[in-house]
């Protein structure tokens, strides 16, 4: 089965570089599906982004084209569990509540 390995999270900053606007990252995701598509059933491909558009476009499309991927946030394999990236991505929400009681440091 194809497979994406999907790595997020803090620990991978310096992998992602700048990130772009959703349109842009939505055919990100598709060329990297089609790249996918046209390897051989063992195939699998890293991709690493900090990018909820991408995340999510990659997950979705992937699905649709029956392409496994597993998420890793900092590290550690999430299986298929997309909502433990995105708790991670809306941890800058309680940033903006002001809610400064949580520990970011991660060795990068």
């Amino acid at each position: 089965m194809r497979k994406i390995n999907l790595y997020c999270g803090i620990t991978v900053e310096k992998k992602v570089g700048l990130e772009y606007h959703p349109v842009t990252q939505f055919n990100r995701a598709k060329e990297e599906i089609d790249i996918t598509l046209m390897g051989n059933e063992n195939y699998t491909i890293e991709l690493f982004s900090n990018s909820p558009d991408f995340v999510s476009a990659i997950f979705y499309l992937a699905h649709d084209n029956d392409i496994i991927v597993e998420l890793f946030l900092n590290g550690v394999s999430c299986g298929n569990d997309i909502e433990k990236i995105f708790e991670d991505f809306n941890r800058f929400y309680d940033l903006l509540r002001g809610n400064d009681d949580m520990d970011f440091e991660f060795d990068i």
